[in-house]
């Protein structure tokens, strides 16, 4: 009790003291506040990390909270600018090296990387009777390099800097009288390592001002009619009054017939009956072209050619981007013997293409599967390009998909979202094949800018160079319907009407001399209804293309049966498979193209 007694009682002496010491500490704080450093919490200190990319005669700054800093950086030769890890930043090119970056609204101190890459390949653009805008500079070319770290083409160049009077910049040449390769601007080309490319500017003169009449609102200028109907082709000016034609209004051409129809930049709208009771072959315009529909004009127009106004925005974010990739080693390897394989996802997701060369090392394998819920006739005609004799093309389309099975060849907003990389990619396409194009292009054009601005050489990590799709998924599930069973067959789908569709595009691969090989997608038994299963609808299914494509001599190399899986070999769909699924997959396709092999006797 003793003991216990002379405890309590230090206990309350340290008590005491922690109080004693803590109210002065407080009253010593309150009381000289004005003793202590003083400390200014507006200034920040903003730091650049050192890199061999560049050299600054400062690394370290200091500003005000909520100031900008731009500073101004010159790349070393060799070195090009890709990114830097700092939101709220504002980048001007103003030469080959140089950029001014401009940081908004510095609010903590902090020290920001610059990501660049190296290159020895190089674009030089010849402005070809053109100029630099603001008297810039009074050379007569300038130099870009070309970052091919993710990308085997290289975007071109936008030529916002430069112009030319009553001209109008439609695109790169590889000569100077354009008698060579046309690219739109923005669009792809291939540079080969440690080499420059020389490419043109190439002008369309503008038809003059006094062809038309229009009317001036405040700043704008909106086209009401055109008085020659005599004229084959049009070059909307840019300019008139030195305000920017930014509208062609209703009615404004009545009765022409346009071999080449030209609009720039600043036309931001055609309204519906601009071109009535008027036919045009060819029309460029830009994606800044933002109210547009099918009823703009009177008829679809065979041939399209978009310049890239804007910034892409879904190249790091939508993994349908990478059909451009998958194109860009396409058209690479155009001369080589290839194996081709396309449908939508079900392929990206359900082919290991390294297994696929082990067995067949004579032909550069190449995976094109990328999505099947939008339009595949169009996904065809780009192919159908870069195939030659002795191409292999295998075709798997998903049982589920209208647009794989040729049964819907409309226009959907995903159609022009794989060709954002690569608008040039459309020159390939006879658009009056395609239903409502000008009406689905409106709708891309809008919901992509409410996204961020993205570059060129923004990428998307998940795929090799193949076109595997090689997201980490080695889980094996559960024996269950990925999608509630609302993915499965449709017989209604598979017609006469849809069959003649696809042996059409069928012949057209054929009279490449590449052979057409037919196969099924991997579909989720599990997600098939027992009512089907008892109905024998994948038999059905296979019935149906097995009997007709093989009397019209095309190769039906597959069984359904051996590409039904249970549940437990998808990922997150009941057409995505998983890495067990992939591998079960892969073997049946190898089996059954050495099978086809074999009955050949290659």
């Amino acid at each position: 009790m003793i003991i216990s007694g002379a405890i309590m009682e230090v206990r309350s002496n340290l008590m005491k003291r922690n109080k004693i010491a803590l109210f002065s500490f407080i009253a010593l704080s309150l009381a000289g506040c004005s003793s202590l450093p003083s400390i200014n919490t507006r200034i920040v200190t903003f730091s650049v990390e050192k890199s061999p990319a560049f050299i600054l005669t400062d690394y370290q700054f200091t500003v005000n909270r909520g100031q900008d800093l731009s500073l101004n950086v010159v790349f070393n030769t060799f070195y090009s600018y890709e990114s830097v890890d700092y939101d709220d930043i504002e980048v001007t090119k103003k030469g080959r090296y140089e950029y001014t970056f401009t940081f908004k609204n510095i609010q903590y101190p902090q020290r920001v990387h610059f990501s660049y890459f190296m290159t020895s390949s190089s674009i030089n653009y010849n402005l070809n009777g053109g100029a630099f805008k603001n008297s810039e500079s009074t050379d007569t070319s300038y130099l870009e390099n070309c970052n091919k770290t993710h990308h085997l083409r290289t975007n071109t160049d936008n030529g916002e800097r430069i112009s030319r009077d009553g001209y109008l910049l439609t695109g790169w040449n590889t000569k100077a009288d354009y008698s060579g390769e046309h690219y739109s601007l923005g669009s792809k080309t291939f540079v080969e390592d440690d080499a420059q490319k020389e490419l043109y500017a190439q002008w369309v003169k503008e038809t003059p001002a006094e062809k038309f009449t229009y009317s001036l609102n405040n700043n704008y200028v909106t086209i009401t009619s055109c008085l020659d109907t005599s004229l084959t082709e049009v070059v909307i000016p840019q300019y008139i009054q030195d305000k920017p034609v930014t509208t062609i209004a209703s009615n404004a051409f009545d009765g022409f017939e346009l071999s080449r129809l030209y609009l720039s930049d600043r036309i931001t709208s055609i309204q519906s009956q601009a071109f009535v009771n008027s036919q045009i072959e060819s029309i460029t315009f830009s994606d800044s072209l933002m109210e547009v529909s099918d009823d703009s004009f009177s008829s679809k127009i065979p041939s399209w050619s978009i310049n890239a106004h804007y910034a892409p925005r879904l190249t790091s974010t939508n993994e349908i981007m990478y059909f451009s990739d998958n194109i860009d080693n396409l058209i690479i390897n155009k001369d080589k013997k290839k194996m081709v394989f396309f449908a939508g996802c079900s392929m990206s997701y359900g082919l290991d293409s390294t297994s696929v060369v082990s067995a067949f090392p004579d032909y550069e394998v190449m995976n094109l599967g990328i999505i099947g819920g939008t339009n595949a006739l169009f996904q065809m005609r780009i192919i159908e390009n870069f195939l030659k004799q002795d191409d292999i093309f295998i075709h798997a389309p998903e049982q589920g998909s209208g647009y794989q099975l040729f049964n819907d060849l409309s226009s959907e907003i995903r159609m022009f979202q794989v060709l954002e990389n690569d608008y040039d990619l459309i020159k390939y396409l006879d658009m009056t094949e395609i239903d409502g194009s000008f009406n689905t292009y409106h709708e891309y054009n809008l919901t992509r800018m409410d996204l961020e601005p993205s570059t060129y050489d923004s990428y998307i990590s998940w795929y090799n160079s193949y076109g595997d799709n090689i997201k980490q998924r080695y889980t094996l599930g559960d024996d269950i319907s990925h999608n509630g069973g609302l993915y499965t067959f449709d017989l209604s789908m598979s017609n006469a009407e849809s069959l003649t569709n696809l042996t059409s595009e069928y012949q057209r691969i054929r009279e490449k001399g590449t052979e057409v090989l037919f196969s099924f997608a991997p579909m989720n038994i599990d997600g098939i209804s027992t009512e089907y299963i008892n109905d024998k609808v994948p038999e059905q299914f296979e019935e149906y293309y097995t009997s007709n494509l093989t009397k019209l001599g095309y190769d039906v190399i597959s069984q359904q049966k051996d590409y039904l899986y249970h549940g437990r070999y998808f990922y997150d769909a009941d057409y995505h498979l998983n890495y067990y699924g992939v591998e079960i997959r892969t073997e049946n396709l190898i089996s059954d193209i050495n099978g086809y092999f074999n009955q050949k006797g290659n």
